[in-house]
C-alpha cells in the first residue's frame, strides 16, 4: 500500500512542477493580452467605437515597440554572454537620439542612419 502512494505523489508533483513551470513561460504573454483588452474596452467604452483594435493601430503599437525589441534581443545576448552591460541603453538612446537629430535637420536617411551607427559605435568604444 506504501508503494502505490508514492508513485501518485510524484505525478501530482510532476504535474504541479508543469503547471507552475506553465504559467511561469506564460505569465508575461497572459499579463500582455490582459493590458490589450483592458485598453480595447476601454476604448469601446469611451468612445462606443473600436479604434484601438483596428489595423493602424496594431500596427503603430508594432513599429514604436520595435526599437525595444532590437534593444531587448541585444540586451539578452549580453547577458547569455555574462557581460552584464548596464549602459547599453545609454548608447541606443544617443544612437537614436543623434538619427533623429540628423533627420530633422533635413539629412537624408542614409547619412542619418550612419550617424546614428558612428555615435552608438564611438560610444562603445569609450566605453
Amino acid at each position: 500500500m506504501h508503494d502505490q502512494s508514492a508513485p501518485a505523489q510524484e505525478t501530482s508533483g510532476v504535474a504541479r512542477w508543469s503547471l507552475r513551470a506553465a504559467t511561469s513561460a506564460l505569465g508575461p504573454l497572459l499579463a500582455l493580452a490582459a493590458v490589450f483588452m483592458f485598453f480595447a474596452i476601454a476604448d469601446y467604452g469611451t468612445s462606443g467605437e473600436t479604434r484601438f483594435v483596428s489595423a493602424r493601430n496594431l500596427r503603430t503599437i508594432s513599429v514604436q515597440t520595435s526599437t525595444v525589441a532590437v534593444a531587448a534581443l541585444g540586451m539578452v545576448a549580453v547577458i547569455i554572454a555574462g557581460g552584464i552591460d548596464l549602459s547599453a541603453g545609454t548608447a541606443l538612446a544617443l544612437s537614436a537620439t543623434v538619427l533623429a537629430w540628423c533627420l530633422r535637420e533635413g539629412y537624408g536617411p542614409t547619412l542619418a542612419v550612419a550617424a546614428g551607427l558612428g555615435a552608438g559605435v564611438a560610444a562603445g568604444a569609450i566605453n
